[in-house]
């Protein structure tokens, strides 16, 4: 196993997660044994998984440029800015396009339509909680939300090359339980704060984020290793956890001090060069190429479940009609795959390559489609 192949097929698993997720919530999966429905009814969690690697990814691919810690300049940030939107805004525009369609189709628009229109269309719906989640932002609002995390990394990197291996490991732990605090102030006011400001607000989810760089300077400057009974171990523990504990505290992320140690621990050891034994499957070709469609595995699910959400208002699909989720898995699959090589890496390198040439830089060079 290369290095990073594993963690491109981490994106995968994290994306099947929360489709399994949005599916249980429409079509409650009732038939599973209850500690497995309680982990499947965390499946937001997946979410946690794409901020935490995203951070990790972005220092690995941006850390030679920043030799001296120095803040970006004006022509960097631009590029740095216009690549994240080459990258993600091809696929996602597709996405909305397609959730429109749907809408249009079945005569169904959530209110105010034309201003939820227009903040998914911009990308910026979680700063708005009372409209975030709605629509097309139901599952968009988290590339909104990272797209936040976009527009401060070039600043977050170069300050935290400034400190020690030492006091990053400090920081780190501190990262941890602070991105366990949003969640938690919401299981102790769910019935006064709205569960959006805490889960979808950029700024409460910035933490995960931080939590990935500071990861990745670990590993990468600092040689900082997790072995694999340890990360199996708290693989173990945290599902143990969520399956015991998960249900009886609202908000997700409350889970964090848990959930974020296995996840990290997965990610060191998935980017270690040396072959993993436990878990060389998660780098393998089959999981590699759905790793690289993992992004639009998850864009194409949002207009799917809308046009779901829309056939049980009109009572033509119930609750109970599980056997629908695995025709619902295999044209997501389809659809990504579709999406992915028609239009997310075709304009990926169109617009990367102009990019390129505006700002006299070499033209992008993805890391296994992962940045």
């Amino acid at each position: 196993m290369k290095a990073l192949d594993g963690l491109t097929g981490l994106r995968f698993l994290a994306a099947f997660y929360v489709f399994v997720f949005h599916i249980h919530l429409r079509l409650p999966l009732s038939f599973l044994p209850a500690p497995a429905e309680t982990i499947v009814s965390m499946g937001a969690l997946g979410v946690n998984i794409f901020f935490v690697l995203s951070g990790f990814i972005l220092t690995y691919a941006h850390l030679k440029d920043f030799p001296a810690s120095e803040l970006p300049t004006a022509t960097y940030y631009k590029s740095f800015m216009l690549k994240r939107m080459a990258r993600i805004y091809p696929a996602y525009l597709v996405g909305l396009v397609l959730c429109l369609a749907v809408s249009i189709g079945l005569n169904h628009y959530p209110a105010p339509f034309p201003l939820v229109v227009a903040l998914d269309l911009t990308m910026i719906q979680s700063y708005f909680p009372s409209l975030a989640m709605l629509w097309y932002g139901g599952g968009a609002w988290s590339v909104s939300t990272e797209f936040f995390f976009y527009l401060l990394f070039p600043f977050l990197l170069p300050l935290l090359l400034k400190v020690s291996g030492t006091n990053l490991r400090y920081i780190l732990v501190a990262v941890v339980v602070a991105s366990s605090l949003p969640g938690l102030y919401y299981a102790l006011h769910e019935h006064t704060v709205r569960f959006q400001t805490t889960y979808a607000f950029p700024p409460s989810r910035l933490p995960e984020f931080i939590a990935g760089v500071i990861l990745g300077l670990l590993v990468l400057r600092h040689n900082f290793r997790v072995s694999e009974r340890v990360t199996l171990g708290l693989i173990i523990f945290a599902a143990l956890y969520l399956a015991k504990f998960g249900a009886r505290a609202p908000g997700y992320t409350v889970h964090n001090f848990v959930a974020l140690p296995a996840i990290m621990a997965l990610i060191c050891v998935l980017a270690q060069e040396d072959k993993s034994l436990l878990f060389r499957w998660v780098g393998s070709k089959p999981m590699q190429y759905l790793g690289r469609i993992s992004f639009s595995f998850y864009i194409m699910q949002l207009p799917i479940l809308v046009l779901l959400e829309g056939l049980m208002l009109s009572k033509f699909v119930v609750a109970s009609d599980l056997y629908l989720a695995i025709p619902i898995l295999a044209i997501n699959l389809v659809l990504a795959a579709v999406l992915y090589e028609g239009v997310e890496k075709r304009a990926h390198k169109f617009l990367s390559s102009r990019i390129a040439k505006l700002y006299n830089i070499k033209a992008l060079q993805p890391v296994k489609n992962l940045v």
